[in-house]
């Protein structure tokens, strides 16, 4: 099983990204979401039943290790 991460919080996190992994549960674990709005990712984090957030995506990498990231960011 991979672990997966989120950096964005947003609507293409929340509709798209976080129910694809969820969709392949014996493939992927979501295990943080980071966004820079602390509320944005807490509500997230809440939302889907995920245990960690933060607002550092350097602190993400470090605390739970990912092995993918799928960034959600406005370009």
């Amino acid at each position: 099983m991979k672990k997966a991460a989120i950096i964005g919080c947003g609507m293409i996190a929340n509709f798209a990204h976080i129910p694809a992994y969820r969709h392949l549960p014996d493939d992927f674990k979501i295990v943080g979401v980071c966004d820079v709005n602390e509320k944005s990712a807490a509500e997230t984090a809440k939302r889907h039943s995920i245990d960690y957030y933060t607002t550092d995506a350097k602190k993400l990498f470090e605390d739970v290790e990912p092995d993918i990231v799928s960034i959600c960011v406005p370009n």
